[in-house]
């Protein structure tokens, strides 16, 4: 072949593997991005957050697994982290929620080892973009038993539902004020003012043809 001849084609073979390669590839980095897949050793995971609307976050979280020996779970205690202010909850059927602005505490009948249940919950979130907060909760089993779920550690065995904050989950009354009027304010504070001299001056005007 000489330098200017095209390059051949890709084999169609090859073309299919490069392909399957982008797609995997592509699958992988979206679950990466939304963040949709818990930490494995959790057992119960916060795996929701949307903003309501109303200044509050409903947060959903997840009970994947039961207790040792297959005992089933009866309770969750939730301790709010600084800056999260607890309003409301609601569980499984069955269950039921006791709020205070710091803690939670569903009690209910026993979920079964290995059946997945959610419990939901709105709240008044302050913080800082970027700032990770965690929400330690205690798993009460049967017989007595009873799992805390603490760590800020994420790798840790015994992980503490955490939230990412953004804007959108902080409440609407603590997103931070503005320290000046930048370039935009400036341009508009002007803008209005000359409007407001333009206004004054046509009525002076006026005021002359009438004299």
């Amino acid at each position: 072949m000489s330098p200017t001849d095209p390059p051949a084609p890709w084999p169609r073979r090859t073309r299919r593997r490069r392909a399957a390669v982008a797609a995997t590839s592509a699958l992988l980095g979206a679950l990466a991005w939304f963040g949709a897949v818990p930490p494995a050793s959790a057992h119960v995971s916060l795996v929701q957050a949307v903003p309501l609307g109303d200044g509050s976050t409903g947060l959903t979280f997840e009970l994947d697994h039961g207790c040792e020996q297959g005992e089933g779970t009866t309770g969750l205690d939730l301790t709010a982290a600084a800056g999260v202010t607890y309003l409301s909850a609601d569980g499984p059927d069955g269950w039921a929620a006791v709020v205070s602005p710091t803690s939670v505490r569903w009690d209910g009948p026993a979920v079964p080892d290995g059946e997945r249940v959610r419990f939901d919950l709105r709240a008044e979130v302050v913080g800082v973009p970027g700032d990770t907060v965690h929400l330690p909760v205690v798993q009460r089993c049967e017989q007595d038993a009873a799992y805390a779920w603490v760590d800020t550690d994420p790798a840790s065995s015994t992980p503490a539902p955490s939230l990412v904050l953004t804007g959108a989950v902080i409440s609407g009354a603590t997103q931070p004020e503005p320290t000046g009027a930048g370039p935009l304010g400036v341009a508009l504070t002007v803008a209005v003012a000359g409007l407001g001299l333009g206004a004054v001056g046509a009525v002076a005007a006026s005021g002359r043809r009438s004299g």
